[in-house]
C-alpha cells in the first residue's frame, strides 16, 4: 500500500516513494486538531507521490560456476493523489461537529515481470496492471473538557479494485491533550469487514502525533507521528507497520498554513 509513504523492504525487493505532501494530511486531517483553528474551518489537501520498486533474483551461471543477481522487474512511477477535505463546526466553546473523506489506501499497482532462460534470453514479457482506492468518508462530533477533546465518529469505508467495489462501516474515535506549548493526539480505527463484488479487512489503525508549537518568523509548529495498523489479524500473510513521520509548519497572515513533511514505514509484505 503506498499512500504517501516510504516503504523499505527487505530481501529481494526494495520500494521506496517521496510525496511532495508527505503524511502531513493524516495529521492536518485529524478533527482534534483542526477545529481548534476557528468556529468554522475548512481544509483541502492534494499532492503528488513518485514511487519506484527494483526485484532481483540470484541466478547461477554455469559457464564460469558463479552466482549472480539480475533485475527482474524495475518500475518508476509518479501520480497525483485526488484531493482531501475536511470542515469542522464549533457550535459552542465545548462541542464541535466534522464532516469529510480522504483516501486511506492506493491500491493502484503495475507488475512487469521478464521470464529468461539460463543463456539470459527474454522468453516472457508480462504485465499485471490494477487500479483502485480504498476512501473514507467520516461525520462525527466531540467535545472538550478542560485540557482534554474527546471525538466520535463513524466511518463509511468505499473501495475499488478495476471493476469490483467494496464498502463498510466502522466507528472511529479520538483524544486529545492541548496545551499553549505541546499537543498529544491519539486516534484510533478499530478495522472493519468490506463487502461488496469482493470482500476485503481493513486492519486496525492506531495513530499518535505530538506537536510541539514554538511561533517563530520561519517555523510555528512541529508534528512527529507514528502510526501503526494491524495488519496480521486481517491477512495472516502480511506483517504489521509501523510508521513515523515529521512535518513542519508555517502560518501565513493567521491564515494560509503551509506545510513540508516526509515519512517512512515498513512494509506489510516481503
Amino acid at each position: 500500500m503506498i499512500n504517501s509513504l516510504i516503504f523499505l523492504i527487505v530481501g529481494y525487493t526494495s520500494m521506496f516513494a517521496f510525496s511532495g505532501s508527505g503524511d502531513i494530511r493524516r495529521s492536518l486531517f485529524n478533527p482534534l486538531q483542526l477545529e481548534r483553528q476557528g468556529k468554522l474551518t475548512l481544509y483541502f489537501s492534494g499532492g503528488f507521490t513518485r514511487a519506484s520498486e527494483n526485484r532481483y533474483q540470484y541466478v547461477y551461471d554455469s559457464y564460469d560456476n558463479t552466482v549472480g543477481k539480475i533485475t527482474v522487474y524495475s518500475h518508476t512511477k509518479f501520480y497525483t493523489d485526488l484531493p482531501d477535505f475536511l470542515t469542522t463546526y464549533r457550535t459552542g466553546k465545548r462541542v464541535f461537529g466534522y464532516l469529510g473523506s480522504i483516501k486511506f489506501a492506493d491500491l493502484n499497482y503495475i507488475f512487469r515481470r521478464k521470464s529468461r532462460d539460463p543463456n539470459y534470453v527474454v522468453r516472457e514479457d508480462s504485465v499485471l496492471e490494477q487500479t483502485g482506492t480504498i476512501r473514507f468518508y467520516k461525520v462525527g462530533a466531540g467535545s472538550q473538557i478542560n485540557l482534554f477533546t474527546l471525538l466520535l465518529g463513524i466511518v463509511y469505508a468505499h473501495g475499488s479494485q478495476d471493476s469490483l467495489t467494496f464498502n463498510g462501516f466502522m466507528p472511529e474515535v479520538g483524544a486529545g491533550f492541548f496545551t499553549p506549548n505541546i499537543d498529544i493526539i491519539l486516534h484510533i480505527y478499530p478495522g472493519a469487514n468490506l463487502q461488496g463484488d469482493v470482500d476485503k479487512k481493513l486492519p486496525l489503525v492506531v495513530h499518535g502525533d505530538l506537536t510541539l508549537k514554538a511561533p517563530s518568523k520561519q517555523l510555528d509548529r512541529v508534528t512527529i507521528s507514528l502510526t501503526y495498523e494491524n495488519w496480521e489479524k486481517s491477512y495472516s500473510y502480511y506483517h504489521n507497520t509501523i510508521g513515523g513521520m515529521i512535518s513542519l509548519y508555517h502560518t501565513f497572515q493567521d491564515v494560509t498554513t503551509l506545510g513540508v513533511g516526509g515519512s517512512i514505514t515498513t512494509s506489510y509484505v516481503d
